[in-house]
């Protein structure tokens, strides 16, 4: 299955669209810097288009891992190859993240 660049730039905005929602509107300074985010996956997006691969396995492999790293880069709360239940268990993503904020606040106060 191939995917077309335009869908590839369709999902990717839609999955920051919900990013932005999840962090919600009302904070002073959003937890992530979404102009170099968007200047990243735009490179990220030209490399994909002028890369040549052996193989569709090899592209979407090539695909997921640098949407991995990205996320990593930019999400607080990440661990590669795991769910946060699995990475602490018995706390949910979003608790993980308030617990990384009210650090980050106790770090900064």
């Amino acid at each position: 299955m191939k995917i077309s660049t335009e869908r590839l730039k369709q999902i990717i905005k839609e999955e920051v669209e919900k990013l932005h929602e999840f962090h919600g509107e009302e904070t002073e300074t959003p937890p992530l810097d979404f102009t170099n985010l968007l200047m990243e996956l735009g490179q990220i997006l030209k490399t994909w288009e002028e890369k040549e691969y052996p193989s569709d396995e090899d592209r979407y492999r090539s695909y997921y891992e640098d949407v991995e790293s990205l996320v990593g880069k930019y999400d607080p709360c990440a661990h590669p190859g795991q769910q946060c239940e699995e990475a602490h268990e018995g706390q949910t993503h979003e608790e993980c993240l308030e617990d990384k904020r009210e650090s980050e606040d106790e770090d900064l106060g």
